[in-house]
C-alpha cells in the first residue's frame, strides 16, 4: 500500500528531501533549493568525538545544518507545525508510523543510514533522513535522495536502523507537519536569509558557522598523527562533496535558492551573492580533492595538509563577505 496520491520528490540533501515530501503531501510544493533556503539548511560545523571502539577523539564535519535543525527552522518561517515523535519502544514506534500511514499521509523518519540494503558501499550515519510513504507485510515504502523510485527495505532492517545507537542517533525519531496559514512568503524569505546570516556570522559557538570553517583551519594540519588517519579521510572527515546541486558543501544548492529568492524579493543583489556561493562551493571542491588524494600518499602529507589549511582558511573569508552581502541585501 502506497499513500493515495503520494508523489515522490526525490533531492540531494536527505533532510530537505524529506521536508519536501512531507509539505508537498500538505499542498505546497516547493523546489528544494527553496525548501533548503527557507530552513536555513547551509552550515558548519567542526567538532571532535569520542570513538568507543578505538578509544580515540575523531574529527567530524557537517556542511550543513545540525540534523533536525532545518525541519524545525521551516516550521518556524512557514507556519506549519512540526511534530517530532521519539520513543525508546520499538512497538510504540511502529504505531506512530503506521497510524499516521493509515491515515494517507507520509511520515518523515531519521535512521543510520547502515541498514538500507539498497544503498552500495555503506557506512554507519545515525542522521539519515528519509520519507515512508506506504507498507506491506514485509517491506516498508520510502523515499530517499537521488532517485525518484519508491525503495522497499524490510521492517526489520528499518526497525534496526530506526533503534541504533551511536553518535547523532535519536530514540525512533519520526516527524510531520500539520499546516496552518502561511505567514507571509516574501516575509519568511526575508527571515530565513537574515537568520542564516547570522547563525554562520555570529553562532555563539566556536565550532560552528564561520568560527568553525576556522577552526577546522586550525585543526586539519595536526590530522596526520591520527593512526587511522586514511580510513577516516576517505569515509568519516570529509562529508560535502556530491553531484551537482550536491557539490561544495551544498553551496550550489544554496546559490539555487538565492537565485529563486532574488526572483521572488526582486533583489538583484541575491543574484551577485549567488555567484558568490558558487565561487565558494568550487573552493571546497577543490580542497575536498586535495584530502581525498591524501589517503593514498605515503609523503608530504604534512606540508600537504598545511596547504589544506591554508585554502580553508580563504574559505572562511570568502564566506563571511558573502553571509554579510546576504546581510546588506535584505536588512534596511
Amino acid at each position: 500500500m502506497i499513500v493515495a496520491g503520494f508523489k515522490p520528490l526525490t533531492g540531494v540533501q536527505c533532510e530537505s528531501t524529506t521536508c519536501r515530501n512531507l509539505l508537498a503531501s500538505e499542498g505546497h510544493e516547493l523546489s528544494e533549493p527553496m525548501i533548503f533556503g527557507l530552513g536555513s539548511g547551509i552550515g558548519f560545523t567542526y567538532m571532535d568525538r569520542y570513538d568507543r571502539r578505538t578509544g580515540m577523539r575523531e574529527p567530524v564535519v557537517l556542511c550543513t545544518a545540525r540534523p533536525g535543525e532545518m525541519a524545525k527552522n521551516l516550521g518556524e518561517v512557514l507556519g506549519p507545525k512540526l511534530i517530532i515523535e521519539e520513543t525508546v519502544s520499538r512497538s510504540q514506534a511502529w504505531a506512530n508510523l503506521l497510524r499516521r500511514l493509515d491515515c494517507g499521509k507520509p511520515y518523515g523518519l531519521k535512521l543510520d543510514r547502515f541498514y538500507l540494503n539498497y544503498i552500495e558501499k555503506n557506512s554507519h550515519f545515525n542522521a539519515h533522513y528519509l520519507t515512508a510513504c506506504g507498507y506491506d507485510e514485509s517491506s516498508l515504502y520510502v523515499v530517499d535522495v537521488g532517485s525518484q523510485e519508491v525503495r522497499k527495505p524490510s521492517l526489520q532492517s528499518i526497525e534496526r536502523a530506526r533503534s541504533a545507537k551511536g553518535f547523532m542517533a535519536s530514540k525512533n525519531l519520526g516527524l510531520y507537519y500539520e499546516w496552518r496559514p502561511p505567514l507571509n512568503f516574501e516575509g519568511a524569505l526575508k527571515s530565513a536569509l537574515t537568520k542564516t546570516a547570522a547563525q554562520m556570522l555570529y553562532g555563539g559557538s566556536t565550532f560552528s558557522g564561520v568560527k568553525g570553517i576556522e577552526r577546522f583551519a586550525e585543526r586539519v594540519a595536526g590530522w596526520w598523527k591520527n593512526p587511522n588517519f586514511g580510513y577516516q579521510l576517505l569515509n568519516h572527515y570529509v562529508a560535502w562533496e556530491g553531484d551537482g546541486e550536491a557539490r561544495g558543501g551544498f553551496r550550489n544548492l544554496f546559490a539555487c535558492f538565492l537565485d529563486e529568492a532574488s526572483a521572488v524579493l526582486n533583489n538583484g543583489e541575491l543574484m551577485v551573492v549567488a555567484e558568490s556561493f558558487r565561487a565558494v562551493a568550487n573552493g571546497w571542491s577543490e580542497i575536498d580533492e586535495a584530502l581525498r588524494q591524501l589517503c593514498f600518499k605515503q609523503d608530504n602529507v604534512t606540508s600537504s595538509l598545511m596547504n589544506a589549511a591554508k585554502a580553508i582558511k580563504r574559505q572562511a573569508t570568502a564566506e563571511a563577505i558573502a553571509y554579510r552581502s546576504i546581510e546588506k541585501a535584505v536588512i534596511p
